[in-house]
């Protein structure tokens, strides 16, 4: 080591005047000779293995380039050195007054150009690498992203176009596996994959989406979150900008060949799609889901999916304690969830969410048309495509099976009275019985004129629209056995110590306000 550092760089020049302390210095001549007849006795060729020189800057990889040049004049001695060439004579070009090729061609006397890695080779190290964590409907999907994701029936795909060689494999792999345990039953497998690529290849693109994402995406009419197109109508938002737009101006900002923008285009609309109803889904574009995928975990105002599928398995008075539960901190995920019921292939399961959204109700504000859309899906289970005996008393069960609540009697009363052809499959008549019915369970565990409710009942009017039209008798009777709270409930304070009696309601009860002082 003391011989060959007297020719070698700055550093290694410092390492032979510690090497001087141990032994004493000769001529250079007579090393170079020692270390000659040295190499010789050994009798053997000497092979020495340089990876990953072009991963040095030019000053690096010139002093390695002296150093090979100068250790391979002893005799067996062999350097097997692997690098990209473009890279390598671009940072020695400086180094060799604009002579770079003629310096490597005096360094390196023979090449082979490597070829490629195979394709097919690369995507199996993907696949096999993966598909030991994944369930089996995962690994299906997962099967379609590697093997038949190709851009227009072409060679190129998201994976040979952005994972080029076994390096790539690893990171992007390791990186994956990390995140999918932490968000497993959770998220879409492709599209955790396919932001795993973005972020371990295009990391300065991917900070672009995790810190600015609610100014290059905008919310469909889906529940979906879609890139904002530099030709879209701005009017609204006018903070929203085109990512795709941003990376074409601003490659170089970003540290990006000009190769890679097509790339990162087709990754960014393979998350993002546009006009994709894909909300009912686990998929990195529903809003429900997004957060999840940068924050690799389930945030404490998010909903687990999985805890969540747990728990609809469950009796319905746990279920229902546990959307009361939800409904504090959770409101909005628990809307969510239940938005994206899944689809059901057939009627059991179908006829399942309708009594989950049923029992929601009094907890959650879920939108009329949603409810009715899932009623009415139970016919195209049927052959005719029609509603069934057994269909319409199922239907008139789940509705009165849950007691009532205001949102419920809003959403019949809404049902009674909508205008447009009628194609519920219960009568009017039908739901008005169901309607009493819900009322006269209510009033039977219900003093409804006590104070707190009074003001939450009747004062919302939900009552007085929803049920008096059609049930004055029952609610006079209820008053006349809660005469006293009746009437308090009728006394308003306009200021204080002034009162005024709210006549309204007696007068609608006892058909006159004369009738109800009479009594």
């Amino acid at each position: 080591s003391k011989i060959l550092s007297s020719i070698g760089t700055p550093e290694t020049k410092l390492a032979s005047t510690i090497v001087d302390f141990i032994s004493p210095p000769s001529k250079l001549g007579d090393k170079i000779s020692a270390i000659n007849d040295s190499i010789k006795k050994i009798g053997k060729k000497i092979v020495i293995f340089v990876d990953d020189i072009d991963r040095l800057d030019s000053t690096e990889i010139m002093e390695v380039l002296k150093l090979i040049r100068n250790i391979s004049n002893f005799p067996h001695m062999y350097f097997i050195v692997a690098y990209d060439k473009e890279y390598l004579l671009n940072c020695i070009k400086d180094k060799t007054h604009d002579k770079e090729l003629d310096y490597a061609e005096k360094v390196f006397q023979i090449e082979f150009v490597l070829p490629q890695i195979d394709k097919t080779t690369i995507k199996d190290a993907v696949y096999n690498s993966i598909i030991k964590l994944l369930t089996e409907e995962e690994i299906k999907e997962f099967k379609g992203l590697v093997y038949y994701n190709n851009y227009a029936l072409n060679e190129k795909s998201i994976i040979n176009d952005n994972i080029t060689n076994i390096r790539d494999v690893k990171r992007i792999v390791n990186s994956f596996k990390s995140s999918y345990l932490k968000l497993k039953g959770e998220i879409e497998v492709n599209d955790l994959f396919v932001l795993e690529i973005l972020k371990n290849k295009y990391p300065t693109v991917y900070a672009i989406l995790d810190k600015d994402r609610s100014r290059v995406l905008r919310q469909n009419s889906y529940f979906c979150y879609e890139l904002f197109e530099e030709n879209d109508d701005n009017f609204l938002n006018e903070t929203l900008y085109s990512i795709t737009k941003y990376i074409n101006e601003n490659d170089e900002k970003l540290h990006l060949r000009k190769s890679d923008k097509e790339k990162i285009s087709e990754l960014l609309h393979q998350l993002f799609p546009l006009n994709k109803d894909n909300y009912s889904k686990k998929s990195i574009n529903n809003m429900y889901h997004t957060d999840r995928y940068f924050n690799i975990s389930i945030l404490e105002s998010d909903l687990s999916d999985v805890e969540f599928g747990e728990v609809l398995q469950k009796d319905n008075e746990s279920i229902k304690a546990k959307f009361k539960e939800w409904a504090v901190n959770r409101y909005g995920a628990l809307i969510g969830k239940l938005k994206q019921l899944e689809v059901c292939e057939n009627k059991d399961n179908q006829k399942r969410n309708i009594r989950i959204l049923l029992m929601a109700f009094s907890v959650v504000i879920i939108p009329f048309d949603y409810i009715t859309k899932q009623i009415k899906r139970l016919k195209e289970f049927n052959d005719d495509k029609q509603f069934s005996d057994k269909d319409k008393l199922f239907i008139k069960n789940a509705l009165c099976e849950n007691g009532y609540s205001n949102r419920l009697a809003l959403y019949l009363y809404k049902i009674v009275n909508e205008k447009g052809s009628w194609d519920y499959p219960l009568t009017i008549i039908e739901l008005n019985e169901i309607r009493q019915t819900i009322f006269e369970d209510y009033l039977e565990t219900n003093n409804i004129f006590n104070g707190k409710q009074y003001a939450k009942d009747v004062k919302n009017d939900v009552l007085i629209d929803c049920i008096l039209p059609y049930h004055n008798d029952l609610m006079k009777e209820h008053a006349m056995q809660h005469i006293q709270e009746f009437i308090i409930s009728t006394i308003i304070e306009k200021q204080p110590k002034e009162y005024t009696v709210d006549s309204w309601l007696p007068s609608k009860l006892w058909d006159t306000w004369d009738d109800f002082i009479k009594y």
